[in-house]
């Protein structure tokens, strides 16, 4: 009896030692896999955030590409424009950039003295009843026997019941801030303050070109150009 009791306690321990090995290696597995499936998981979400971070950046280089850096390009570019622009403007621009016969299509006169082409090709006048004024004169200069010119226009108007004094006597000046070398031409539109009276009397408008680097002002080339003003 005490032998059976003794076999059926070894049978129940060895029952419980498979049971609790079995339980603890089911315990181990479901660990496993829990931390398989976290670390899945954390991979996806790392993944996914990789995904959500990599188009986050490309949104602010683009953002930064077009707001920061395109202007900035625009900018610098329309800054090397003006710059080029001006020195283009302040030493007169290269004719072979233009037809000589577009460059003076649209003048009224035209003279070509010493090499040097002087044109009248626009002005404004403004009505002020019994009298009038001159308020823009344009002129276009083309180089091509000085070596480098620095333009300065003499500006003369009269009619015939003038005095000698008023047909000798300059009215206005029209000066450039920069010069025209040989082979380059420039275009002057300049305000002016001219007044006349006589509206009646057909009018003779004379331009002078001198270089204003000589203090003899010597003229270079000249026009003049008859009008009558019609109100």
């Amino acid at each position: 009896m005490t032998k059976k009791i003794q076999v059926q306690a070894e049978v129940t321990h060895k029952k419980n030692v498979s049971s609790g090995i079995g339980k603890g290696f089911g315990i181990v597995i479901g660990a496993f896999l829990a931390l398989l499936v976290i670390a899945v998981s954390c991979s996806i979400l790392i993944k996914k955030g990789a995904e959500v971070a990599s188009e986050e950046i490309g949104k602010a280089e683009k953002d930064y590409q077009e707001n920061v850096v395109a202007p900035a390009e625009k900018s610098m570019n329309e800054a090397i424009q003006k710059i080029t622009e001006s020195q283009e403007d302040l030493v007169g621009k290269e004719v072979e950039k233009v037809n000589k016969e577009d460059l003076f299509k649209n003048s009224k006169v035209k003279n070509t003295q010493n090499g040097i082409t002087l044109s009248l090709d626009d002005y404004s006048i403004e009505d002020k009843g019994d009298w009038a004024k001159i308020t823009t004169i344009k002129v276009t200069i083309l180089n091509e026997g000085s070596s480098e010119l620095k333009p300065k226009i003499n500006v003369r108007i009269w009619d015939d019941e003038s005095t000698k004094e008023d047909t000798s006597s300059v009215k206005a000046t029209l000066e450039s801030d920069g010069w025209v070398d040989n082979g380059n031409y420039k275009v002057l539109d300049v305000p002016v303050s001219i007044s006349f009276r006589n509206l009646e009397l057909e009018k003779t408008l004379k331009l002078n070109l001198v270089d204003g680097l000589d203090w003899q002002s010597k003229t270079l080339a000249a026009v003049e150009y008859k009008f009558t003003f019609k109100k």
